[in-house]
This record gives C-alpha cells, structure tokens and sequence, in this order.
C-alpha cells in the first residue's frame, strides 16, 4: 500500500486524485540520480502546461503553510522565465521556523551555494551552502541543488535526466547544473520570502539507503563516467552512450563560461578550482 494511501486513510483528503505514484522495491534503488530519471519521466507523462510550475525536492522534507505562494512569489522577483530557486534547505527545527498550525517563522540566514570541492572519481561537487544575512531578492549563484529546485517546468523538458546514471551521487548536481545553464537556465537561492521548505537532516540507523544496495565496480565507473561525458570530463573506461541526442538541444551559452563562472575552470588542474560565493 502507497505511503499516501495510508495517510489519506486517516482522514480527509480532497486532493488524492491529483496525486500520481510510482511504486519501486527499495532493494532496486541505485541512488538519486536515477530516482530523478523515473521522476522526470513520470511528470513529463502527465505534464499539461509546460509554463506551470515544477518543484524538486527531497522526500525528508517538511513544508509550511502556503509555502506554494511564497515561493511563487520569490521566484517572480528574478525577473528571469528561465530562474530557477535552489539550494540546500535549512535543517527542520519545529519550536524555530515551523509554528504549531504550519506558519514559516523563516530564518534570517538564507543558505547560498558557491563552492565546490574534488568528489568521487574527481567528479566536481557542490560543499555545504554558506549563508546571506537577509536578503530581501533571490540571490544569483552558480550551482544547482537537488535538495530544492523550484521553476518553470519547460526546464524538465528540454533538459532531460538519463537512465545511465546507476549509483552516481558525486557529479550529479554538478552536471545538472551544467547542463540547465548551457541551455540558458540561472540558479537563485531563495530570499527569507523564499524560505518555504525545510529538510529533516535527523538519521535513523534503522533505515536501510539505496548505497547499502549491492554494486560493482563496473555499475560505479559506468556511472561516473557518463556524467564525466555529458560534461566533457576527461575519463577512461566504461561508459553508456544510449540516449546522448537528449543533451543535443540548442545551446545559449558554452561549456567553458559554466566552468569559469562556478570555479572551476579546468577539470584536471583541481588545485585552481576557486571559491565564487557572493557575486
């Protein structure tokens, strides 16, 4: 039985027709870049209007009263069809940010994400967002963050997320972004407007994770090297080139400007990659 089932069982629930899920054996999972494959493929088959609005998230997470609005509203004040609200949420404090009847007491500390670090594989990864104190706009910023990312839902069309991703977590992000950026996307964090969601970032030892799943070698470095080559990362072995005219759409900006302005500049020469936050 669904998980929403279950809870719309308990008591009223007005909107269960809207809601669409796809159930997969957890022993299956091969990590969060291929959930987002299924994903992505489960809302383009329902999609309507391309111009409404589509939100990423994580499935720990815990929303606040009228959270759609607010963030509707912070993602108007990028004057930009083409931004994209990101980053890594706030950890969920209930006494703090969420009052008892769901209303946002946000905080003045927005995270921002500016800087990345050498991951798996040398794969590039985004590292724990730092903060802005206040800001009353969203903020521009160079990375994208698969814990929120709040847009127009053209951008799940043209810039689709292939199935060769098994067990990739390290470079996921980064090529996402790279990816939505060629194609003319800009990644904002939210304001303290914007501040609408938080993150349960408490652990539970209990709870078995797609990685504790069994994966070879070969799974790993297949993985790893299809980001390298959706990104033109030096890389040597194994790799699936199915389905690579998905990264063929026309491009507005070229590879090398993503590289500068996120920091990172040359792939192989990892000592140069620079910290960009507060453009």
């Amino acid at each position: 039985e669904a998980c929403v089932d279950v809870y719309c069982n308990q008591g009223d629930c007005p909107r269960r027709n809207q809601i669409i899920v796809e159930q997969r054996n957890a022993t299956e999972s091969k990590g969060p870049a291929l959930a987002r494959h299924y994903v992505q493929n489960l809302l383009l088959q329902h999609l309507d209007d391309a111009s409404s609005f589509c939100l990423g998230i994580d499935g720990h997470s815990i929303f606040t009263k009228d959270w759609d609005h607010y963030a509707i509203k912070d993602w108007h004040r990028t004057e930009n069809e083409m931004g994209i609200l990101t980053t890594y949420v706030h950890d969920y404090n209930l006494h703090a940010n969420i009052q008892a009847n769901g209303t946002n007491t946000p905080y003045p500390e927005v995270p921002y994400l500016c800087d990345v670090t050498v991951g798996t594989r040398d794969l590039p990864r985004n590292e724990g967002a730092t903060t802005v104190h206040q800001p009353t706009r969203p903020l521009l910023q160079s990375k994208w963050g698969a814990g929120f990312s709040f847009g127009k839902c053209h951008a799940e069309q043209r810039v689709r997320i292939p199935a060769q991703l098994d067990w990739v977590f390290d470079g996921e992000e980064h090529s996402r972004a790279a990816l939505l950026w060629m194609a003319g996307y800009d990644f904002y964090a939210p304001s303290v407007t914007g501040q609408v969601v938080y993150h349960n970032y408490t652990e539970n030892p209990t709870i078995t994770e797609w990685n504790d799943n069994p994966q070879t070698e070969e799974d790993l470095e297949i993985g790893a090297n299809r980001v390298k080559l959706m990104t033109d990362q030096p890389f040597s072995g194994r790799v699936s080139t199915r389905n690579l005219d998905w990264h063929g759409y026309p491009r507005v900006r070229d590879l090398q400007q993503y590289l500068d302005f996120t920091g990172i500049h040359n792939y192989e020469n990892t000592s140069q990659w620079t910290h960009v936050c507060h453009r």
